[in-house]
């Protein structure tokens, strides 16, 4: 690990003055674009299985 030798400064902006801010709004401002679909089915027992895709990456596989 690189040691630094001058001491740094973390310094928020100043609408993101703690730690919380610093975490949420970032998270509810940001949209990022998935090429994941995902789908929830619910078993007979009440339990659950999630399954999580890439259309893209299949029709990648299923060209070449």
């Amino acid at each position: 690990m690189p040691v630094i030798s001058q001491p740094t400064c973390f310094r928020p902006p100043v609408y993101q003055f703690n730690g919380h801010l610093q975490t949420v709004l970032p998270a509810v401002l940001r949209k990022v674009e998935s090429p994941y679909e995902r789908e929830r089915i619910t078993l007979s027992d009440g339990g659950g299985q999630s399954h999580t895709w890439s259309e893209y990456r299949a029709l990648e596989f299923a060209e070449g």
